[in-house]
């Protein structure tokens, strides 16, 4: 999907998108570009859609790839480290694996937690 595509698909379809501080479109297309090099949005939203977690944002930290909205604390959950590969881009079952295992606990994590969107979204 292009990124003028995203950007528009998420103004237009989500409620949540104008409390998002990606009220310019061109920070929202930087950080769409610097997040290419780290990971998926296409893969991270369909594990998202089948785990009915909702929609997933770029996150407006510098730091983190991407947010959630969570229904329960009417907050935002900001997870994945921007500037590391998760295993939607890499592929690498290996290290897929290696994180799985070194991070098993974040598996009964609360939903909604970074730890738990790490784990099932970017993993």
């Amino acid at each position: 999907m292009s990124i003028d595509r995203l950007y528009n698909k998420l103004c237009n379809d989500s409620m949540h998108f104008k409390y998002v501080a990606f009220c310019d479109k061109k920070k929202f297309i930087t950080k769409l570009n610097e997040l290419i090099n780290w990971s998926d949005y296409e893969t991270v939203q369909k594990k998202a859609d089948e785990l009915d977690l909702g929609t997933v944002y770029p996150s407006n930290l510098k730091s983190k790839k991407y947010m959630m909205y969570n229904p329960m604390t009417l907050k935002y959950s900001h997870f994945g480290l921007m500037g590391s590969e998760d295993w939607t881009k890499h592929r690498d079952l290996d290290r897929k694996k290696n994180f799985k295992n070194r991070n098993k606990k974040w598996a009964d994590a609360e939903m909604y937690s970074p730890a738990y969107l790490s784990y099932y979204l970017l993993w």
